[in-house]
């Protein structure tokens, strides 16, 4: 698209919808809203950090009811090494949480809970746990096309990638890397692909592996850590965080899914998602927030093609986090989820709320 043009396409929009409030907890962080393909659903975490308990929620944003996912408490067993490295709870409390949805037409979600043997096991709702082994097993991820749940598992000692077929839920080790932990799995848009970061002395870098297994091939290789990477819902580009020019800073992004390809930077001292860069459904932008004391952390959008297009959302609220962009029902525009800590005027700023925008299509 010419830049001209797609200056133009990107100013049109703007204009938002005022941000609702969709949720609070007392006494909890809300994290990492994760969007249903179809905007029909929004999920997110609250975070019990003293408490070491995570919960997970899924619902309707539009009627502000959510339905707290089923979880397992823990005893007092100790940590095994086996689990070193990966999340875990401690010695009381309990974790659920990663949720990832399927396409529309299957209707599952699959989730991490923990379990009474201190181990972190992947759950298919209704259905409970699937794929078990002592161990942590988390970070699932649902191909686009139905087919297979990628995550990661500690069960062969180390860390690495699995993927589990959606009909005889059998588990097969898809990462053999040696002195690494595989970790951040992410589909390409034809589910043929996969990105993830291994993660070993050297840091954390950026490689990509066929669905089918073969030779992986690395995408990246700076000192430091690029992590979190997330194709493209349309193309074969990757995005992803990386603090190559300063080891306190993280910015974003792209790269082609081509080994060689040169990265290009989309945005400077972005405060990295827990989910990953939160792309657009079309591709073509990607929302962030903005590390940024002064204008208290705002959240902005990014055009991929044109990156001095970017924009900051005109919102009231403050101390921004975790983003994710869905559809609106019927494909009318883009909802954007996000936590802050309230609004401009709020007097109580403690816990992260869960926030709902509308935002006209670019």
């Amino acid at each position: 698209m010419p830049v001209a043009l797609s200056m133009l396409l990107f100013a049109l929009s703007a204009a938002s919808a005022a941000p609702v409030e969709v949720a609070r907890v007392e006494g909890a962080n809300i994290q990492r809203p994760v969007w249903a393909p179809d905007g029909s659903q929004l999920a997110w975490e609250a975070n019990y950090h003293d408490q070491q308990i995570i919960d997970l929620f899924m619902g309707d944003p539009n009627t502000r009811r959510f339905q707290r996912i089923g979880s397992t408490l823990l005893s007092s067993a100790s940590t095994s090494s086996i689990t070193a490295g990966f999340q875990t709870t401690g010695r009381y409390g309990h974790v659920v949480s990663d949720l990832t949805f399927s396409p529309p037409s299957l209707a599952r979600i699959v989730y991490t809970a923990s379990n009474t043997q201190h181990d972190l096991d992947l759950h298919l709702d209704g259905v409970g746990p699937i794929a078990a082994s002592p161990g942590a097993d988390g970070g699932a991820t649902w191909s686009p096309d139905g087919a297979w749940v990628a995550f990661t598992s500690s069960r062969s000692g180390e860390g690495d990638i699995y993927l589990v077929d959606t009909v005889a839920w059998r588990p097969v080790r898809l990462t053999l890397q040696e002195q690494s932990a595989e970790l951040y799995a992410a589909w390409s848009p034809d589910s043929r692909s996969l990105t993830y970061v291994a993660r070993g002395r050297e840091g954390d870098h950026i490689w990509m592996i066929d669905r089918a297994g073969g030779t992986p091939r690395q995408l990246t290789a700076w000192p430091g850590s690029q992590i979190l990477p997330r194709y493209s819902p349309t193309e074969r580009q990757i995005a992803f965080y990386a603090n190559a020019e300063r080891k306190e800073r993280f910015d974003l992004y792209v790269i082609a899914d081509d080994p060689g390809a040169a990265p290009i930077r989309l945005a400077e001292d972005v405060i990295p998602n827990s989910t990953g860069p939160a792309w657009a459904p079309d591709g073509r932008a990607i929302v962030y927030t903005a590390r940024d004391d002064l204008a208290y952390n705002p959240i902005c959008v990014v055009p991929v093609d044109y990156p001095l297009g970017r924009q900051t959302l005109p919102f009231d609220t403050v101390g921004h986090g975790d983003v994710s962009v869905g559809v609106a029902p019927g494909g009318a525009g883009l909802r954007i989820a996000y936590v802050a800590q309230g609004r401009s005027t709020d007097r109580n700023l403690t816990y992260k709320r869960l926030y709902v925008a509308e935002l006209q299509t670019w």
